[in-house]
C-alpha cells in the first residue's frame, strides 16, 4: 500500500503502533487518489452544493474502531470541514467517504484518525471540489484545446486565478495523445495550454469565482453521433474520445456533473429529424418511447448506423452500455452554434442563401430539449454561441475544389476572399478564443451559476412605421439589448443596408435594411411603405450570421452587429439573442389585410378530375390557424388519398395512399403556431418518391416516399380546407394548386396556378383566379357549385 504523508499532531514522529505514555497509539494509512490533483463534481447541475470525497486505507487499529477524517487546506492547513466519522476498521482496513465537502477555491487534503488517537495522517495527494464538465463535439469545439491552433502572433492570454480551470483531453500536448497520458492538466496563467483555454477560464472564474471546473475534452473533428456510438465505424473511438476519460474521473471516485452539447455540424444532417434520430443516443430509446436493443441499427428513412453505446438509459432497464447516470450526470444543449449564411460552388463562387438545415435542427434540438422523456436528464437550453468570427479573410484566389488556402494578412485591403468559414478564427481574439469565452458562459448557465434565462425577442409593439422588439425574462425585467459593435463604441457600417447597427432581421422572409437599436429595445423599420396585419417579422433564419452578401458581410464583421442582451457577465459584451424567436410572442398586432375566415365548414373542391399523367402536384396555403385542440385538415386530394392535417399539438402530418394502398410518409417535425399566419408550399413528386415542404420560404422537410404508382389518379379531385376530418379553422389569405413540381420552392417559377383563392374584406370567401377558372369551371364551395 502508498502510504500518504503522516504528520503526527502530538509528536515530531512517530512509529504504528508505538506506545506513548504506557499506550499503544492507533494510526492510519490512506491510499492515494491516483491523480493530484483530483477535481469532485459538486452537483450544481442538479440544485445541490456538495460532493461526497471516497476515502479508504488501512489502519493498525482493533477492529470496530472508528475512522474519522476532516478536510484542510493544502497550502496552509486551515480547516475547511471539521472532523467527521467517515468508517470502521475491519480486518486492518477501512472504507468510507468525506460527506457533504462544499466548493472551494483552494487545493485541498484530507487528514484521518483514529477516533480517539491525537495522531494524524495527511494525504499526500490534493484535491478540489468544484465542477467536473464533459464537452462533446467535434472540430468548433475540439480546436479549443489543440496546440495546432493556438496561435499566440492573434490570440492573447488574458489573467484569471489559480486553480480556476484544469482540462482532461485526448489532444496531443507532446504527453501522448490519449486521456492517460496527459492526465488531469492545470490551465495556469503560465502555462494556459491554449490560450482560448485561458479564455474559457477568465470568463468561467469571473462568473463564479472559487469554483474549479474539470473540463473534459471530448471532441474529435470532422465526426458524428453515428461515428462515436458505432464500434464497428472506424472514424471516432468511443473509449479513447469518450469514455476513457470518464473512467479516469471515475477512477478516484469523481464523476460527470453535466454534458455539454452543440453538436451540430455533421450532425445536422437530418435537420428537422435530428431529434428523432439521435433520441436513442442520448435516453436508449426510440422517441416513441419503445426500447432501442443494444447493438441495434438505428434508421429513421435518411441514415442507419449501429448503436453500441448510449449516453444514458432512460428505459428503466438500467444497462451497462450506457455511460452517464441520469441522477447524477445532467445533459445541457447549447446549441446550434452560427453557421455563416452562404455555401460554395465547385469553382469557388460564393452562393447566397440560407442554412435551412441549421435551422431545421434548432428547431429540432428545441424540441428535444422540451422532451418529456429527456426530462431526467434535461438541463434547461444555455445560449447559442453567434458572437464570434467564424473564418478568416484570406489574400489567396487559388481553390483546390474544397476551400480557399488560409493566407491571412491583417491588412484589410489585402482581403481577397474568406477562408474556413466552418471553423472559428484562429488569427483573432474575436475567433477561437470568443468561442471559447461563450463556451464558458454556456458552462455557467449549464451548471446554474447564472440565470437559466437565455435572452430571446418575446415582446413586441407594432405600429404601421417601426415595430419594437425586446426581452422580458422571467423576473420581468427587460435587459438593455445591443451589439457587440456599439457595445465597444465602434462605429456600425452605412452599407449594405442589412448592415446598418443590427444584423439579422428579415421582413416577410427579405432582409431588413433598417434595425437600430433605440432606448435599449430593437426597432425594425419597414423596407418600403408600412407594416400591417400581415406583417411578418424573423430574426436569425438560416444558420444565424446574418450574412446576406458574402464575402463581404465577412470582411465587415457582420457577427459584430448580430443582438446581445447586457445582463451582466463579466468577460464578455453580452450575451446572444437567441435566433428564431416564437412567432406567436412577437407577431404583428395591426389590422390584417384581407382573410376569409373558415370554421371548419368551409370546402374547397375541384368538381373536375385530376388530368392524366399529373406525377407531382403544388399547394400553396397562406393562413393563419385559430384552433388548436383538434386535428385540422388543410387540404391535399379527396378519398384520403393526400392530407394535410395540423395536429393538436401544432405538427403537420402528412397522409397519403394511391390505388395500390397507403404510402408511408415519414413524420414531420414542421408546426404551425396558433394565430400567427404562416406560409407553406407543399410538392408531392410520385415519380421522384419526394415530398417537399416550404414553411415561410425555407424548406423545412425533404422525405423520401415509395409510392405504388408514379401519376396521381384521374378519378380523384384537388381540395383545400378538409380532407375528410375536422375542417380546418382560421383565417385564410390565399390558397393556390399546380399540377407539377416545385424543386426550390419557388412557386413564381410554376407560373400561373391551375386554381386560387384569396381573401376578400366584403365577400364571405373567395376571389377565383386561375388556368382552372374560365368562367365555365366550377368548384364547390361549402359543398355547393360556385359558378364564375
Amino acid at each position: 500500500m502508498d502510504l500518504s504523508l503522516g504528520i503526527a499532531i502530538s509528536a515530531p514522529s512517530f512509529r504504528p503502533g508505538a506506545r506513548q505514555a504506557g499506550r499503544v497509539i492507533r494510526t492510519v494509512m490512506a491510499e492515494p487518489f491516483g491523480e493530484s490533483p483530483a477535481i469532485f463534481d459538486s452537483g450544481a447541475a442538479r440544485g445541490v452544493n456538495s460532493a461526497d470525497i471516497p476515502l479508504s486505507g488501512t489502519s493498525d487499529a482493533l477492529d470496530g474502531a472508528q475512522v474519522e477524517a476532516r478536510i484542510v487546506r493544502s497550502a496552509d492547513g486551515v480547516e475547511v470541514h471539521p472532523w467527521a466519522t467517515i468508517a470502521t476498521v475491519t480486518g486492518g482496513a477501512w472504507s468510507g467517504a468525506f460527506p457533504f465537502a462544499m466548493r472551494n477555491a483552494h487545493r485541498l487534503r484530507a487528514e484521518l484518525r483514529v477516533a480517539g488517537e491525537s495522531v494524524i495522517t495527511r494525504m499526500g495527494d490534493e484535491f478540489l471540489v468544484g465542477h467536473v464538465v464533459c464537452l462533446i463535439g467535434q472540430s468548433e469545439d475540439s480546436r479549443m484545446f489543440h496546440p495546432v491552433f493556438d496561435d499566440r502572433r492573434y490570440q492573447t492570454v488574458p489573467s484569471f486565478a489559480e486553480n480556476s480551470l484544469f482540462v482532461l483531453t485526448w489532444a496531443d500536448h507532446g504527453a501522448g495523445g490519449s486521456y492517460g497520458a496527459n492526465g488531469i492538466v492545470p490551465v495556469s496563467q503560465a502555462a494556459p495550454l491554449t490560450a482560448s483555454l485561458a479564455h474559457f477560464a477568465a470568463v468561467f472564474a469571473a462568473n463564479a469565482p472559487g469554483e474549479p471546473l474539470l473540463l473534459i475534452d471530448a471532441t474529435e473533428q470532422g465526426t458524428s453521433r453515428t461515428a462515436l456510438v458505432d464500434d464497428s465505424n472506424p472514424d471516432r473511438d468511443w473509449q479513447a474520445t469518450l469514455a476513457d476519460a470518464v473512467e479516469i474521473v471515475r477512477g478516484y471516485g469523481g464523476d460527470v456533473g453535466v454534458v455539454m452539447d452543440t453538436w451540430t455540424a455533421s450532425d445536422s444532417a437530418p435537420g428537422d429529424n435530428f431529434r428523432v434520430r439521435f433520441h436513442p443516443v442520448y435516453s436508449g430509446a426510440r422517441i416513441d418511447g419503445s426500447v432501442f436493443p443494444l447493438g441495434g441499427v438505428m434508421s429513421d428513412g435518411g441514415t442507419s448506423y449501429r448503436i453500441d453505446h448510449f449516453l444514458w438509459d432512460l428505459t428503466g432497464h438500467a444497462r451497462d452500455a450506457a455511460l452517464f447516470d441520469a441522477g447524477v450526470t445532467k445533459l445541457a444543449f447549447h446549441g446550434p452554434h452560427r453557421f455563416e449564411d452562404f455555401t460554395m460552388d465547385a469553382q469557388g463562387n460564393y452562393i447566397p442563401g440560407l442554412r435551412a438545415q441549421k435551422q431545421d435542427t434548432r428547431m429540432s434540438i428545441r424540441a428535444m430539449a422540451a422532451d418529456p422523456q429527456l426530462a431526467p436528464i434535461m438541463r434547461p437550453r444555455g445560449p447559442e454561441i453567434l458572437l464570434y468570427q467564424n473564418g478568416t479573410p484570406t489574400t489567396a484566389t487559388e481553390w483546390d475544389g474544397i476551400r480557399f488556402a488560409e493566407s491571412f494578412d491583417p491588412e484589410p485591403n489585402a482581403w481577397v476572399n474568406w477562408a474556413d468559414a466552418a471553423h472559428p478564427s484562429a488569427y483573432t481574439d474575436d475567433g477561437l478564443p470568443a468561442r471559447a469565452r461563450h463556451t464558458a458562459v454556456a458552462a455557467l448557465y449549464a451548471l446554474g451559476r447564472v440565470s437559466t434565462d437565455v435572452p430571446v425577442l418575446n415582446r413586441a409593439a407594432w405600429t404601421a412605421n417601426h415595430v419594437d422588439l425586446w426581452w422580458e425574462d422571467a423576473r420581468g425585467r427587460t435587459p438593455r439589448l445591443s451589439t457587440t459593435r456599439l457595445e465597444r463604441g465602434e462605429p456600425s457600417p452605412v452599407e449594405p443596408p442589412h448592415m446598418r447597427e443590427l444584423a439579422g432581421f428579415f421582413i416577410n422572409g427579405k432582409p431588413a435594411d433598417t434595425t437600430k437599436i433605440v432606448d435599449g429595445r430593437i426597432r425594425v423599420y419597414p423596407n418600403t411603405g408600412t407594416f400591417d396585419g400581415t406583417t411578418r417579422l424573423d430574426y436569425g433564419l438560416g444558420g444565424a450570421s446574418g450574412v446576406v452578401a458574402a464575402p463581404d458581410d465577412e470582411f465587415a464583421a457582420i457577427w459584430k452587429d448580430l443582438p446581445l442582451a447586457v445582463v451582466g457577465i463579466s468577460g464578455i459584451e453580452g450575451v446572444a439573442v437567441a435566433p428564431m424567436p416564437d412567432q406567436e410572442a412577437i407577431r404583428s398586432t395591426l389590422p390584417a389585410a384581407a382573410q376569409f375566415l373558415s370554421s371548419g365548414d368551409v370546402i374547397l373542391r375541384d368538381i373536375a378530375r385530376i388530368p392524366s399523367n399529373t406525377t407531382a402536384i403544388t399547394w400553396h396555403w397562406r393562413v393563419r390557424p385559430t384552433l388548436g385542440t383538434v386535428s385540422q385538415d388543410l387540404g391535399g386530394v379527396e378519398g384520403a388519398r393526400v392530407t394535410l392535417q395540423r395536429l393538436p399539438d401544432g405538427k403537420l402530418r402528412l397522409l397519403m395512399m394511391d390505388a395500390g394502398g397507403l404510402i408511408s410518409v415519414p413524420s414531420m417535425q414542421t408546426t404551425l403556431a396558433l394565430g400567427v399566419l404562416v406560409d407553406l408550399v407543399v410538392s408531392i413528386d410520385l415519380a421522384a418518391g419526394r415530398v417537399q415542404l416550404w414553411k415561410d420560404g425555407l424548406r423545412a422537410e425533404d422525405l423520401v416516399i415509395k409510392p405504388n404508382v408514379a401519376t396521381f389518379e384521374t378519378n380523384r379531385n384537388v381540395q383545400f380546407l378538409t380532407g375528410g376530418s375536422n375542417g380546418f379553422t382560421g383565417g385564410v389569405d390565399r390558397m393556390s394548386v399546380w399540377y407539377a413540381g416545385c424543386g426550390d420552392g419557388g412557386i413564381a417559377a410554376l407560373g400561373q396556378p391551375f386554381y386560387s383563392v384569396s381573401g376578400q374584406t366584403v365577400a364571405p370567401y373567395i376571389h377565383e383566379a386561375g388556368t382552372g377558372f374560365d368562367g365555365v369551371r366550377t368548384w364547390l364551395v361549402a359543398g355547393t357549385p360556385k359558378l364564375g
